[in-house]
C-alpha cells in the first residue's frame, strides 16, 4: 500500500511537470504525504 501511493505521488509530481503546473506547490504535497508516512 505504502510503496503504491509513494509511485502515485511520483507519478503525479512528474505529470505536473509535463503539464506546466506550479512545481514547487507539488512539491510541497509531495513532501507533505512523505512526511505523515515517516511520522
Amino acid at each position: 500500500m505504502l510503496k503504491r501511493k509513494k509511485h502515485f505521488l511520483k507519478e503525479k509530481k512528474t505529470r505536473s511537470y509535463y503539464e506546466g503546473f506550479d512545481s514547487m506547490t507539488e512539491l510541497k504535497d509531495v513532501l507533505l504525504e512523505m512526511k505523515r508516512y515517516q511520522l
